[in-house]
């Protein structure tokens, strides 16, 4: 029994340990963040949502962690351990990033094609009737990059980001030399698997 009382000795010192490790290192809330927070869920400033985060959570914690502390103490060392920058960690969680393939082009249009084929007409007048509707600043811009010797093809591609979501991209991709260059995406879908 003795030996019980030292192990949550232990555990009761190794929670103050961590408790402090926290306060001291991490970083300052966002107040915008709060705020937005307390718009979406207003019930977060009543009485029984902050006695729950604020007291008993935190105090169902402290007491889990008496007993367990062996494995916090290992998650805490493994937190520090592997403690890197925000920018080594953006590096590690950065998804691949879409480009178009040859093998997606389909046809080579001119603007004026595009333009016309892509012309929002919309009879509650909610969008410009232009090509692309309220992208049409967008389009714009990207149509400005042309060289003369460029050429514009339509592409359709399926691509699967890193959360295995697959979806259709559409849009128009200038060639350059023969190399595929900026594209314009003018639509993006989800594409169920069947």
């Amino acid at each position: 029994m003795r030996y019980f009382y030292y192990y949550l000795t232990v555990g009761v010192v190794v929670m103050l340990v961590i408790f402090v490790s926290h306060r001291l290192t991490r970083k300052p809330g966002s107040e915008l963040k709060d705020d937005l927070m307390d718009a979406l869920y207003p019930e977060r400033k009543r009485f029984w949502y902050q006695f729950l985060v604020n007291r008993l959570i935190p105090l169902m914690a402290a007491i889990l962690m008496t007993v367990v502390w062996p494995i916090a103490l290992y998650m805490k060392a493994q937190e520090l351990i592997s403690d890197k920058s925000p920018e080594a960690l953006e590096k590690d969680v950065k998804e691949k990033e879409f480009a178009v393939k040859s093998e997606d082009i389909l046809q080579q249009m001119s603007v004026a094609e595009i333009e016309q084929f892509e012309k929002v007409y919309d009879p509650m007048w909610a969008a410009p009737n232009v090509a692309f509707g309220h992208l049409n600043s967008v389009w714009v811009s990207f149509i400005n990059e042309l060289q003369p010797q460029d050429v514009i093809w339509s592409f359709s591609a399926i691509w699967t980001c890193s959360w295995n979501i697959k979806d259709l991209r559409t849009g128009y991709v200038i060639m350059r030399d023969g190399e595929l260059g900026n594209y314009f995406m003018a639509s993006r879908r989800v594409v169920e698997d069947n």
